[in-house]
């Protein structure tokens, strides 16, 4: 076994060679459309404007598409859907005019769109059926829909029983719908019927396993406040829900002793208990006594171990506010960044001054914008720690020919601790028309383009020049939110040209190689040792556990890519450099010679 092993090593290693970085074009207008016999159009719905595509941790996307009308029998009544290659091929997942799984006999989609896709490559998405077919009116035409662990399968819809409720409440809205990476859907709505008035109409839902239930409603007692004190409202944002099914959110209370001072506050569902995090009025914690959380600007994120980070204005009498950045584990909330803090690297002693875009990821590191007390707009990563700031208004951006960068926006984060964002630019030479790139950060934290409008691809007339660039940020990959950035580094996004075509593109100008699963740049004992240490968990993991493939677990087929890229370089710190193989896997065969008998030795940890 062992000799089989090192021999199969050392082929790799000599036959392998570096990747080099290369963007994906996964469809552009004028492709045929997989599942009809029409063509993509546009990849978004018209009616609607441009929407970004999600991608997974596989590389696999999702998005919504308007097809040509008048081709391939396509018309008005049946030229939207939703198309992933969450299962390895581009697919389509459902499609206006086609039958809707779930809804009355014979009811049919009138729309789908902003689809969410989890790690498995399962899909969900919110939707709307004909009107006047099948019973269906404008009281019971909206519904999500997901086919995580199977067919495709309605999880709620407008004018049936709402879960958990008295008889007699149906479901009215359904909105801001959130996919885990366990399957899970989680959403926020309201009810209508008998009984519900404004105090108790919102709520919000989730799926434990695969059965929904109500996880806080308005009216409903609110966790950690006295008797009397009741939920209110929930502010319009998507829950964050991890891949163990905890969910926090931020709401509104009422009720005995409740007013403007007091009455919103952060809450999360762990180990399906519901507990209050913070709250308005009370004693902001790790500050000062007599420093008070005066508001919450933002909504919680979480992470897959169930921490929470959130930014809280605080308050003291006869003192200054300043707003602080907390991570809050197993009930302990610590502030770790404040404004007054001097940010790192500045001149002048600028310091933070505001946070906004704050993202959390699985490490438990953070990502934030900051305004800082310049006057300039800045973002920033917090590793183990360490302050780092990776671009600021008015510096040169990076590929952007001298431009200046002006603002930031769509914020995104993953567990490489890598960061991808939008931003316009400044400077001579700069318009309205090619005045917006994307960007996003090596794991060293070097900044580097992905694209810039007015970048030209080919010579093809539709895509001659690239007037738009859509991308999906607001999530740090661990909260069940749309992403359009990976754990892997590949970056999705929605190309449109002045000239009417469209492009879905994933770019792996920063991606890591898969097998790089201790994100040191290349591929060596060391991502072995980190494969053999995640070796057997089935589910929930990540490239630092040692899944290669991105399906959740860590098994024999994510040793055999470790074993194919064995002492290549990593393609986001080798870009046209193609360096000796053989001096390289010579010098580290001896090493994986000692590591497979290490392995043996650990009660047979390598599969036969």
């Amino acid at each position: 076994m062992k000799l089989r092993i090192v021999h199969i090593l050392l082929v790799a290693a000599l036959t392998n060679l570096p990747a080099i970085a290369a963007d994906r074009i996964v469809a552009q207008t004028g492709d045929s459309a997989p599942g009809t016999t029409g063509q993509f159009s546009t990849f978004f719905i018209t009616a609607d404007g441009p929407s970004p595509p999600v991608l997974n941790n596989a590389g696999r996307v999702a998005f919504s598409a308007t097809l040509t009308n008048n081709f391939g029998g396509v018309t008005a009544p049946n030229d939207t859907g939703v198309w992933s290659d969450g299962g390895g091929a581009l697919a389509l997942v459902a499609r206006e005019g086609s039958a809707a799984p779930g809804g009355p006999a014979g009811a049919l989609f009138r729309r789908a769109a902003n689809p969410v896709i989890n790690s498995s490559g399962a899909v969900a998405f919110g939707g709307l059926l004909r009107e006047n077919v099948a019973g269906v009116t404008l009281d019971s035409n909206s519904g999500i829909w997901s086919n995580a662990g199977g067919p495709l399968q309605m999880i709620a819809r407008e004018g049936t029983q709402a879960v958990d409720t008295p008889a007699g409440v149906d479901f009215a809205t359904l909105i801001d719908l959130t996919l885990n990476n366990a399957g899970q859907t989680a959403f926020r709505g309201t009810v209508r019927g008998a009984g519900v008035d404004a105090t108790n109409e919102p709520g919000i839902w989730a799926q434990n396993e695969s059965l929904l239930h109500l996880v806080a409603r308005g009216g409903q007692h609110a966790a950690g406040t006295p008797a009397g004190t009741s939920f209110k409202s929930f502010f319009n944002s998507h829950p964050s829900m991890n891949q163990n099914g905890a969910i926090a959110f931020r709401a509104s209370i009422q009720g005995t002793g409740v007013g403007s001072g007091n009455d919103v506050g952060i809450w999360a569902r762990r180990n399906n208990a519901l507990s209050l995090v913070a709250r308005e009025g009370s004693q902001a914690a790790g500050l000062e006594a007599g420093r008070l959380h005066r508001y919450f600007a933002t909504d919680p994120v979480l992470n897959a171990s169930g921490t929470m980070a959130y930014v809280s204005q605080t308050w003291k009498t006869n003192a200054y506010d300043y707003p602080v950045i907390y991570v809050e584990n197993d009930g302990v909330a610590t502030p770790v960044v404040r404004s007054g803090d001097v940010a790192p690297g500045s001149t002048w002693n600028t310091s933070f001054f505001d946070f906004s875009s704050l993202l959390l990821n699985n490490r438990g590191d953070i990502a934030f914008q900051s305004l800082l007390s310049s006057g300039m707009e800045s973002i920033w990563v917090r590793k183990q720690g360490s302050l780092q700031r990776l671009a600021l208004q008015g510096t040169l951006a990076p590929g952007a020919d001298g431009a200046s960068f002006l603002s930031f926006s769509d914020l995104a984060f993953n567990n490489a601790g890598q960061v991808a964002f939008v931003a316009t630019l400044s400077g001579s030479g700069i318009y309205e028309w090619n005045d917006a790139g994307i960007w996003a950060s090596t794991p060293a934290g070097e900044l580097r383009l992905v694209a810039v409008e007015e970048q030209s691809w080919d010579s093809f007339d539709l895509f001659s020049s690239l007037d738009g660039l859509f991308f999906e940020g607001g999530s740090g990959n661990g909260d069940g939110q749309r992403s359009g950035f990976n754990d892997r580094g590949e970056l999705a996004y929605l190309a449109t040209y002045s000239s009417g075509g469209n492009r879905l593109i994933v770019s792996d100008k920063v991606a890591l190689s898969p097998v790089d699963f201790d994100g040191n740049g290349a591929v060596d004992g060391g991502d072995f040792l980190a494969w053999q240490r995640g070796y057997g968990k089935t589910t929930g993991a990540l490239p630092a556990h040692g899944d290669a493939n991105g399906d959740g677990d860590v098994d024999a087929a994510d040793l055999a890519a470790w074993r194919n890229a064995f002492g290549s370089a990593n393609a986001a710190n080798v870009m046209n450099a193609v360096p000796e193989p053989a001096t390289g896997a010579l010098v580290g065969l001896g090493a994986i010679g000692l590591l497979v008998g290490a392995a043996q030795r650990r009660n047979g940890v390598l599969p036969n």
